[in-house]
């Protein structure tokens, strides 16, 4: 060593860490986060929901949503209103696109 320098020792000690916990217990998580489906309604008066949904909506939970909706119009809401919706595949099928052009048809005549 030259004069004037630090000595640079390394201690090496083993060292144990001991848990509660097994290392070999298995920890499972969720493959998704869970998640909350909302639906509600807007008029010029009034607003109607939320209705909040944990599971999946089919099309046959969304016909039923509707109905009830559509039981709760008043007269005015019925002729002056718009329907809007995203693509969802509740939205579209058959059943859910029937009940919705009955509603208007017979509404509107």
């Amino acid at each position: 060593m030259r004069p004037g320098s630090t000595s640079r020792v390394m201690l090496r000690q083993k060292t144990q860490l001991w848990s509660s916990e097994s290392p070999h217990a298995l920890r499972e998580n969720p493959l998704h986060d869970q998640k909350l489906r909302v639906w509600f309604a807007i008029s010029r008066q009034r607003i109607v929901g939320p209705l909040f949904f944990e599971e999946t909506v089919n099309s046959k939970h969304y016909c039923s949503v509707l109905h009830d909706f559509i039981g709760i119009l008043e007269e005015d809401e019925i002729s002056y209103s718009w329907l809007q919706q995203d693509s969802a595949t509740a939205h579209t099928t058959n059943n859910s696109t029937k009940l919705l052009r009955d509603f208007w048809r017979t509404c509107h005549l």
